[in-house]
């Protein structure tokens, strides 16, 4: 390990710069091509070890990209512990050549670093996103809002709301024939649902923002819009300086 340890002095690098040269090439993170390539490189722990590192450093790009916290917290970290695991081997092997046991383990420790903070990142780069847009302007808009508050602080009294964005411009319509086996009849459905974000105050500094879907029942249109709950949609939260 005493190798992997220098690489504290290349961690502070830009992951680019891990490449091993050559022209570039889509990025490698298939996970299937990944194990397919680990089992064919076999006893050969420097190309299991190139392997390694070329899978994490483009699988934390792409987790980093698309903000996939559990991804890196999870799946990534795995791989790291299985690469680790190769490299102590291959530094132990007396065999090895030095400078190739240098540029791995600093590679791989540069990797250890950026995979282990990157959920933090992901985390923040999250709360520093820009609040759902208000688009609809549907002339039911004003009466919908009004239903959502009276629902939220009867279904979820110790939550204040502040702010309900509407952002999809329009109703999206559903219409189907489904037959009921125990009825023995087809049963018609006909709805419309427009999908809501209700932003909620979770402390001083963030919110949490939940969606729900509003739902229109077009063949009882007097009943009027139905407020669903929340739980459809993950939640996600965001610093409240962003809600404007």
């Amino acid at each position: 390990m005493k190798v992997l340890h220098r690489g504290l002095v290349a961690a502070s690098l830009a992951l680019s710069a891990l490449a091993y040269g050559g022209p570039a090439c889509a990025a490698y993170t298939d996970l299937g091509q990944y194990n397919t390539d680990i089992r064919k490189a076999r006893d050969d722990v420097k190309s299991r070890l190139e392997i390694h590192l070329k899978f994490l450093r483009d699988s934390y790009d792409e987790a980093i990209a698309s903000k996939n916290e559990p991804m890196l917290r999870l799946g990534l970290k795995e791989k790291l512990n299985i690469a680790i695991h190769d490299y102590i081997a291959f530094s132990k092997d007396p065999n090895v050549n030095r400078d190739d046991a240098v540029r791995i383990g600093q590679a791989l420790e540069a990797l250890r670093i950026a995979i282990l903070a990157g959920p933090e990142q992901v985390r923040k780069a999250i709360l520093n996103e820009p609040a759902p847009k208000d688009v609809y302007s549907g002339k039911d808009r004003n009466d919908m809002k009004s239903q959502i508050v009276s629902a939220w602080k009867e279904r979820y009294p110790g939550e204040e709301i502040v702010a309900i964005r509407f952002d999809r411009d329009q109703w999206e319509r559903r219409r189907e024939r489904n037959w009921i086996e125990n009825g023995k009849y087809f049963q018609n459905v006909d709805v419309s649902t427009l999908t809501v974000r209700v932003i909620v105050r979770k402390d001083a500094e963030t919110a949490t923002i939940y969606g729900i879907h509003m739902q229109r029942d077009n063949d009882n249109p007097g009943k009027g819009p139905q407020v669903g709950r929340k739980g459809i949609f993950e939640p996600k939260d965001i610093l409240l300086a962003n809600v404007r």
